[in-house]
């Protein structure tokens, strides 16, 4: 709120150094928010504007160069554009499957894990320090870091890949991305609720001098497909990812639709309540401009 007044140069150069100083203090996840603001209002923008690419700036005023020689400029100037971007969405998917364990022994994972920038990991230590983050759970520190900068970098390259930006236009994707906060907040307890309920247990046996004693009887998916080899295992994962996948994204669907759209309709009627509309507020700014006057010759401010 206090940089939406900026003018749009500074409120942007504002927010790369607001999101660099939670960087630095190890706050990755604030730096993920506010480069994401930085990077909507970047696409925005430039949908907005009018403007041409930079080469064709350059071809426009090189009136010397033939037609043909302008089109192969402009098309290897975009194979280049489009490499670029192509290479770093590959880069940070990798990274993006950076293990929670055993991290050392990944190639490519291993020589970043070791170039973790200090600041970043000393400004996270000193969390654990003060009880903010739980020194047994969340504290892959390296991992975190990396996320947050790959993170900007799949954002920003899928909004350039015309390809990949248009599967995210679909109505698929853009149901998924309405239900994608109201599935962050249920899937941990709709998880903690049905996922032993589905997965449920395989089947035990007690052996006794090589002889079967007795058999429990498996229940859920384990029980059904059973986990004793390498297929079943997978099987199995495939099969709860389906069942709980759908249980999960049924329940978003319904916090969505009940509790979240409603708040926000909600807001936007509160904002509606407590604030002037636009053009009143131009009317208003505009009077005050002028130095307007009654007949009475009390100056009044048209609101």
């Amino acid at each position: 709120m206090t940089l939406s007044r900026l003018r749009t140069h500074i409120r942007q150069a504002a927010n790369i150094m607001l999101a660099g100083y939670c960087l630095a203090c190890g706050k990755w996840a604030a730096f993920e928010f506010l480069v994401g603001l930085f990077l909507a209002e970047l696409h925005i923008l430039r949908k907005a504007s009018k403007s041409v690419f930079a080469v064709g700036h350059f071809l426009g005023y090189n009136r010397q160069l033939s037609h043909t020689v302008q089109r192969r400029i402009l098309a290897a100037s975009h194979n280049l554009y489009v490499a670029f971007h192509a290479t770093i969405l590959g880069v940070c998917l990798f990274v993006a499957g950076w293990p929670n364990e055993d991290a050392d022994k990944s190639p490519g994972i291993r020589v970043l894990q070791v170039n973790t920038p200090a600041w970043f990991l000393r400004n996270a230590d000193s969390q654990v320090v003060k009880g903010i983050v739980p020194a047994d759970g969340d504290a892959i520190f390296e991992q975190k870091f990396w996320f947050g900068v790959t993170a900007v970098g799949i954002v920003w390259s899928c909004g350039e890949l015309t390809a990949v930006r248009r599967l995210f236009e679909t109505p698929p994707a853009q149901y998924c991305g309405r239900i994608s906060y109201a599935m962050y907040l249920v899937h941990g307890p709709a998880l903690d609720y049905f996922q032993e309920m589905v997965l449920g247990r395989p089947a035990v046996r007690y052996m006794a001098d090589n002889s079967l004693v007795s058999t429990e009887t498996g229940t859920g998916i384990k029980g059904w497909i059973g986990v004793e080899t390498p297929t079943q295992r997978v099987l199995s994962w495939l099969v709860g990812v389906v069942v709980l996948g759908g249980i999960i994204v049924w329940i978003a669907d319904l916090f969505w639709r009940f509790v979240d759209a409603p708040i926000v309709k909600l807001g936007q009627a509160v904002e509606r309540a407590c604030t002037r509309p636009i053009h009143a507020q131009s009317v208003s700014l505009e009077a005050k401009e002028h130095n307007l006057s009654s007949e009475e010759g009390i100056s009044v401010l048209v609101g």
